[in-house]
């Protein structure tokens, strides 16, 4: 039997949605995962840790399983002359490679990417380890009831540049009769909180743990003018949560949404803002809600266990990679 896959992930992700969703594989599939554990960089007061993580892992021979490059640079930076097998789930690149995310790409062996875009701009890298397309998952159980009371206007994550913060702000700022629910985290430390705390149709909700239904369950709307995105997670569990999305065309979003009934939701451009009224006024049956609720519980942790396990043992049982 193959050893068992060890997960690592980085600290910043532990209490956010990748540090989640990581945690529940390996609860979901303990004959095959093993619980994730933190490796950081030398700067960081988990450097200790992570150092006898990196020791462990070099006597063990672990395949080891990163939730994004992140904990993947740190580990190589750490163990320079590694030859365990590495997976990689491989969010999303803002901006284009750089020499040395190309070089740590090149020493994986199986890389797993939220969408066929994203496999796509992979594949025209030339890296000669599969690339498979595998859409993130959320735990079902957290969005029981469908919203079907809330008109606020849901944006969830952090307020990083490419999910385009300033457009965002603009368009908040130009419709103070709609109403807007940030859920995410460290918005209150980014320059463009001076200009939020102004605005009275905005309600903030710092958060550092993953979304529950309930959190959303006065909103009617979930809006996304992201750039770029490694997924989004947030995408489903919304659609879970019985929102409508209005959503940029990133990470997952036109083939998930096209699969939901929801394709006319997309936005070909973030600071179209009467393209963006207008879908919100778009209407959609309380059967159609629920309709693509249900499909997206069915993007469960179990079916995303399941399948990641699938394409990591095609990789463990192929000749060249055989474990003893």
């Amino acid at each position: 039997m193959c050893k068992k896959i060890q997960i690592l992930i980085d600290p910043s992700h532990k209490n956010w949605v990748l540090g989640g969703l990581f945690q529940e594989v390996a609860f979901s599939s303990p004959d095959f995962f093993l619980k994730p554990k933190l490796i950081s960089n030398v700067r960081s007061k988990y450097f200790i840790q992570s150092l006898i993580t990196v020791l462990y892992l070099r006597f063990s021979k672990n395949p080891i399983l990163f939730s994004s490059v992140t904990p993947l640079m740190n580990y190589l930076k750490i163990s320079k002359s590694d030859s365990s097998i590495k997976i990689l789930w491989f969010t999303h690149q803002y901006g284009d490679f750089s020499n040395e995310t190309l070089s740590i790409l090149k020493k994986v062996n199986l890389i797993l990417v939220h969408s066929k875009n994203e496999a796509a701009k992979l594949i025209k890298l030339g890296l000669s380890c599969p690339i498979v397309p595998l859409v993130g998952a959320i735990d079902p159980t957290l969005f029981k009831e469908v919203s079907v009371e809330g008109d606020k206007i849901a944006i969830i994550g952090t307020p990083t540049i490419r999910k385009n913060v300033d457009i965002l702000a603009n368009f908040i700022k130009l419709n103070p009769h709609l109403n807007f629910k940030i859920l995410g985290k460290n918005w209150m430390e980014h320059q463009i909180w001076k200009d939020f705390e102004k605005l009275i149709n905005i309600e903030y909700y710092e958060i550092n743990r993953r979304v529950y239904g309930d959190d959303l369950k006065d909103c009617s709307h979930h809006l996304i003018l992201s750039e770029v995105e490694g997924g989004p997670i947030s995408l489903i569990e919304s659609v879970a949560s019985g929102l409508v999305p209005v959503c940029t065309r990133t990470g997952i979003a036109e083939e998930f949404l096209s699969e939901c009934g929801y394709l006319a939701q997309l936005l070909d451009n973030p600071s179209d803002f009467n393209s963006i009224k207008i879908k919100l006024r778009n209407k959609y049956s309380a059967g159609h809600k629920l309709y693509a609720a249900e499909l997206a519980k069915g993007y469960s942790i179990f079916r995303f266990s399941k399948n990641m396990k699938a394409e990591i043992e095609k990789v463990l049982n192929s000749k060249v990679l055989k474990i003893k």
